[in-house]
């Protein structure tokens, strides 16, 4: 079972003492649980992105509201894969690598994934996490010395989501994107850019249908200057 942190049984604490001073709270019955019991069942699975994944959409979104006020290191303890770490070291651990080891900014936090299994659901998310990898290991091979605002950047978002649109669908692929750029919350120019090779490569897996036509269609549009760069 999961230890909580400090940080966490101090906001668990508060949420429990205002919840049980409501008099207003105490005279109605909700079928929806606590932000707090939510929180603990996260923190007490044996796997708290299965459970999230099992909540109804109410409650998903009672937690994504929590996730929004908490810090990153609150919300890193939760989804964290050892329930021993320290607060700085869950935090530190807490950006997955779904990508090749060149330059990447495909990546996610626990918060990030937290958010996309609330609006998709869980496995989409893995198929997403796994399309982003193939994404980056192509752009790093095709393009090495652009993959930072340049033509390898740009084909790298668009073969990811091109390679969303087939694996979970246009809807879910679009959903995941622009839940990674809203978390990601980099340079406004940099977020533009991504937005816009996303929508992109939807298209080119809406109409290729296939992997390697899509890698192909979105190597000869980033090639043809037909994707945005910086």
């Amino acid at each position: 079972m999961k230890k909580f942190s400090s940080v966490l049984m101090a906001g668990f604490a508060t949420a429990a003492l205002v919840a049980g001073s409501s008099a207003a709270h105490a005279s109605v019955v909700s079928e929806v649980a606590e932000p707090f019991e939510l929180l603990e069942q996260l923190n007490t699975s044996a796997d708290p992105f299965v459970a999230l994944d099992a909540m109804s959409e109410s409650e998903q979104e009672i937690l994504l509201q929590e996730f929004d006020e908490m810090e990153t290191e609150q919300v890193a303890v939760i989804f964290a894969p050892n329930g021993d770490m320290s607060v700085s070291a869950a935090a530190n651990a807490g950006v997955l690598n779904v990508a090749s080891p060149a330059y990447s900014d495909i990546a996610w936090s626990w918060v990030e994934k937290a958010a996309c299994v609330i609006h998709v659901d869980l496995i989409s998310c893995n198929r997403a996490a796994k399309d982003a990898d193939n994404a980056s290991a192509s752009a790093k091979k095709l393009f090495p010395k652009s993959l930072h605002n340049g033509r390898g950047d740009a084909y790298r978002h668009c073969y990811w989501n091109a390679l969303m649109t087939i694996s979970i669908g246009e809807n879910g692929a679009m959903k995941i994107a622009s839940n990674h750029e809203a978390v990601r919350n980099g340079p406004a120019r940099e977020k533009k850019m991504d937005l816009a090779n996303n929508k992109t490569g939807r298209s080119v897996g809406k109409a290729q249908k296939t992997a390697s036509k899509s890698s192909t269609k979105c190597k000869s549009l980033a090639n043809q200057n037909k994707l945005v760069t910086l």
